[in-house]
């Protein structure tokens, strides 16, 4: 397997290469056949070579008689143009393979992210998305008693009463496993419920992430908090109290997520 060192001297040849062609061609007006040879045959040496790594699999550069000047003294411009573009193509390719594998190697010093144990993955290493949970809404609100009674009193009745299932993410600021549930949840909730009372960094860490993962997303607000930022597809609930907030949650749930409400809703009268 090609490593970086090698690499880098593949990239290494072909620069010099180039920089033969440029200096050749800043000293003299026409390119003449031998000199184009030596750049010619150095660069099909070095396919052949990256061909066997099983680095690149390029064709090596061959000239026709059309290659050649009338007079068939010296090699046309376009000719040598084509050469150079052809080996700078070949070291981009080599530098985003170079790049990658620093990247790896990079990880791998590293080692696993702390989290990375929190979420699943398949075979190649890539995250498993947790299932879609259309009746499930994250709740965040600031850590108290005010809060505590919001969401007893105001927003977990409101949303069971439509049919939602309640999770309300606390204390993940300090701890890696409720930071993990928070993502895990975050992915999988149909809707985010967030106070900004106070501007809890809580409740601005869940903010930003919500918005990051396109949530639909209602921020109840107190008189008197500086105004805030409404994100496309989100809605701002004033409110003075917790039964301000349950009674006109439910109104708010029916204007960010009409169809779901009205589905969930049905289903919990059903049941």
């Amino acid at each position: 397997m090609t490593d970086r060192q090698q690499l880098s001297g593949y990239i290494e040849q072909l620069s010099y290469i180039l920089g033969k062609i440029r200096h050749y061609r800043k000293q003299n007006q026409y390119v003449y056949p031998r000199p184009f040879a030596s750049w010619n045959k150095g660069y099909n040496r070095l396919v052949e070579d990256l061909q066997a790594a099983q680095v690149l699999s390029a064709p090596p550069f061959k000239l026709t008689d059309a290659d050649f000047s009338p007079s068939g003294k010296s090699i046309r411009p376009e000719t040598v143009d084509k050469l150079v573009r052809t080996i700078r193509q070949q070291i981009v390719h080599l530098e985003e393979k170079l790049e990658e594998l620093t990247r790896k190697a990079v990880e791998k010093a590293a080692g696993p992210h702390p989290l990375e144990r929190f979420f699943s993955r398949d075979r190649e290493g890539r995250p498993i998305e947790p299932p879609a949970e259309d009746d499930l809404a994250l709740v965040v609100v600031p850590a108290g008693t005010a809060g505590e009674q919001l969401f007893r009193r105001g927003i977990q009745p409101a949303l069971e009463a439509r049919g939602f299932r309640c999770f309300r993410a606390e204390g993940f600021l300090a701890d890696s496993n409720g930071f993990a549930e928070l993502c895990r949840r975050l992915h999988a909730c149909r809707l985010v419920i967030l106070d900004l009372a106070g501007c809890s960094p809580e409740v601005m860490l869940a903010l930003g992430l919500a918005c990051g993962c396109g949530k639909p997303l209602i921020q109840l607000q107190q008189p008197g908090e500086a105004s805030a930022v409404v994100p496309v597809g989100s809605a701002l609930l004033p409110y003075d109290d917790a039964a301000t907030v349950a009674e006109e949650l439910e109104a708010m749930l029916t204007k960010v997520l009409p169809e779901s409400v009205s589905s969930l809703s049905a289903d919990s009268t059903s049941h």
